[in-house]
């Protein structure tokens, strides 16, 4: 498990200089306690890794430079379907799923499914978010 990787949704490109905001930065700053100068992963999710250096931490954002980016493309494709359950039991599937190797999530609705369940599309990308992380994948997976 990549202990000091985090998440960024943009390109990246070698040697430029990058802001690290909200709860990857707080993350970052105040739970890893990451200081100037320590390297760090980043991923975007989109196939690229960035191994950046901390520049200057300020009050709720840190500037980063990336020093070397490297992509991999994707590989096998894997979808999941899953009819929509309740949110925490989702949440799961998702975290699994992706941890796993899943490339598509595909939810529907079922007899017994949870029709608010569907609005929740932010919380899923934030937990996949937070299992590529985790389990170092480097694409995040879809939502349909």
């Amino acid at each position: 498990m990549p202990a000091n990787r985090f998440f960024l949704n943009t390109p990246f490109k070698e040697g430029e200089h990058v802001l690290l905001e909200g709860n990857e930065w707080h993350h970052m700053a105040r739970v890893m306690r990451v200081e100037l100068g320590d390297r760090v992963e980043l991923v975007n999710g989109q196939g690229a890794l960035a191994v950046a250096s901390v520049l200057e931490h300020r009050k709720r954002a840190s500037l980063l430079v990336l020093n070397s980016v490297s992509f991999v493309p994707s590989g096998l494709k894997l979808g999941l379907a899953q009819s929509l359950v309740r949110s925490s039991k989702l949440k799961l599937v998702i975290e699994k799923g992706t941890e796993l190797g899943v490339t598509d999530f595909y939810f529907f609705l079922s007899e017994e499914g949870e029709v608010k369940v569907a609005k929740e599309k932010q919380k899923w990308h934030e937990v996949a978010m937070a299992a590529i992380k985790q389990c170092g994948r480097l694409h995040m997976p879809r939502f349909h």
